[in-house]
């Protein structure tokens, strides 16, 4: 996190490109690892009712603080009490080492499969408006830099606003006594559909206003899907995989990212127009929607793990 914190601000002082490739590898090999290791600390400490508020909530600060305080649960002299409840509706950490065998068995379950789609289709979106959006509203809504970098403001609170809504509406869903795999399937399910479903309009409305009301809903929504994907991991796999099957989504989404600006800039400049470019980003989240709620249906036990009674 202390990497990926300097490199940003790294990035804004570069005099050259190739400063700023370097500053953004730095940026991408701080980046990471946060989110497996968030979402692995996070299985670990809290309770399986209560996972949704920490995986939604992040710096140089930040950083400083974690190193200072953080412990693992094996440096911690816990209670009974304590233990009992963090590990309530789940098993209790292996200090086993995951073997190769496990870590490939991970393939086999369809609902490693489905995260992995499913995400992928949440970071398609994400990386469509990060490396486009500015130049969509420049060159499409005849935006002046001034007011498109107000406006990418404003649609990135939204998104920082799905996120956080993320943890809230899902910790919500269990203790209203929704199983705990739906209460991530769905947020993440919807988060797609309401992503794809704003940037429809968004393509087609000759009201620059309303294109950007629509893009600011399509963030909340697409980053509300990211969130509820990670607290997903946190609970379908014991403890000790977590780690791994974060990474492996990991690599799922950096595909799609990878992908998102190629394919975007291409339809950009055979047809003159971001529509398309916009309106395949939206097929892609629908499809992703479909594949995560057709595929992940269980725990990696073959359960749908029931409501935790705290």
């Amino acid at each position: 996190m202390f990497f990926w914190s300097v490199a940003q601000v790294v990035c804004c002082m570069v005099n050259n490109f190739s400063q700023f490739i370097v500053a953004r590898a730095v940026l991408e090999v701080g980046e990471a690892p946060q989110f497996p290791v968030g979402a692995k600390v996070v299985s670990e400490w809290y309770n399986v009712g209560e996972r949704g508020k920490p995986t939604g909530i992040i710096g140089i600060i930040v950083a400083a603080g974690w190193y200072m305080i953080y412990r693992n649960r094996s440096e911690v002299a816990l209670t009974p009490e304590e233990e009992a409840f963090i590990d309530e509706g789940s098993e209790k950490q292996s200090a086993e080492s995951m073997t190769a065998s496990e870590w490939k068995s991970l393939f086999t379950h369809r609902t490693t499969w489905g995260i992995i789609f499913g995400f992928m289709g949440v970071i398609y979106m994400v990386w469509l408006y990060l490396t486009w959006l500015p130049s969509y509203l420049e060159h499409a809504r005849g935006f002046t830099v001034e007011r498109t970098g107000w406006v990418v403001a404003i649609s990135y609170l939204f998104g920082t606003a799905g996120m956080l809504c993320a943890g809230q509406v899902v910790d919500a869903l269990v203790k209203r006594g929704l199983p705990v795999i739906s209460s991530r399937k769905w947020p993440v399910c919807i988060g797609l559909l309401g992503g794809a479903l704003f940037t429809i309009p968004a393509a087609y409305t000759p009201n620059a206003t309303m294109a950007v009301a629509y893009i600011c809903l399509a963030m909340f929504f697409i980053n509300l899907a990211s969130a509820a994907s990670w607290t997903m991991i946190s609970v379908v796999v014991p403890k000790r995989q977590v780690g791994s099957l974060g990474n492996i989504m990991n690599f799922g989404d950096d595909s799609a990212g990878l992908l998102a600006p190629i394919v975007t800039g291409f339809m950009v400049e055979r047809t003159d127009s971001y529509v398309n470019a916009l309106l395949a980003a939206a097929v892609v989240s629908i499809l992703a929607a479909l594949a995560f709620f057709i595929l992940v249906k269980n725990d990696m036990k073959g359960r749908e793990t029931s409501k935790v009674m705290a």
